[in-house]
């Protein structure tokens, strides 16, 4: 990517935030229930306004469920991902804008009894989840319990939606570490109890990759990737 391309993706995106920040702010400060209605109204925005998007959500629809479900049933779930996403972001507001206690009161954490006991041979827990559900609440969740977590994580390519993610993260209380470091390289001491998380998506550059089928094609991986 060149200097002028750069500089012009980091104006458009300094000019977005300038534009969301007041209404993360507003959906932030929101009762619940409105402002989840309020985020899956924008999800309903970003169905008409990001054609490929909804273009890629329809064809991974079709791909994984198209001889389970009808047409019409594949459209309906196409939508209802775009107003999950809004919630999603309703939610992501909050941890942004909000105290995190106004965040940990939402949460209720279930099923942690397994990492409690995985956690009692003393040895950490490595968590491996996919780009499913709000997973920004997943790194605020490990405050409900006595564990420490760091998150394993990919800069993200626009330096300024980096810092943001950074501070959002941070807000959490996790420890960050670039995937280029990989797990190991915690600063954490050697044998503290807590957890390093990571998550996978099913795309990578096709330099950098090498196919795995899913859902009946070749998608790319990062080499390296479970």
């Amino acid at each position: 990517m060149t200097e002028a391309r750069v500089t012009r993706s980091s104006v458009v995106a300094g000019l977005a935030l300038a534009l969301l920040l007041p209404l993360g702010w507003l959906l932030a400060h929101l009762p619940i229930g409105a402002g989840l209605w309020l985020g899956r109204r924008l999800g309903n925005l970003g169905w008409w306004v990001l054609p490929r998007r909804r273009a890629v959500t329809r064809d991974n629809l079709a791909r994984a469920f198209g001889n389970e479900l009808r047409p019409s049933e594949l459209e309906g779930l196409a939508r209802r991902s775009f107003e999950h996403l809004g919630m999603n972001l309703a939610e992501v507001c909050v941890l942004l804008f909000r105290p995190r206690s106004a965040v940990l009161a939402r949460l209720e954490l279930a099923g942690h009894e397994h990492i409690d006991k995985a956690a009692a041979e003393g040895k950490g827990v490595l968590l491996l989840s996919a780009h499913l559900g709000n997973w920004e609440l997943f790194a605020a969740a490990h405050a409900l319990t006595a564990f420490e977590l760091s998150l394993v994580v990919r800069p993200l390519d626009e330096p300024l939606l980096h810092r943001l993610a950074e501070r959002l993260r941070r807000r959490s209380g996790v420890e960050l570490i670039a995937k280029q470091r990989g797990c190991g390289r915690s600063s954490k001491p050697s044998g503290a109890a807590g957890w390093s998380a990571s998550s996978s998506t099913r795309t990578a550059r096709a330099r950098r990759g090498c196919s795995c089928p899913s859902s009946g094609s070749p998608p790319r991986r990062r080499r390296g990737s479970p």
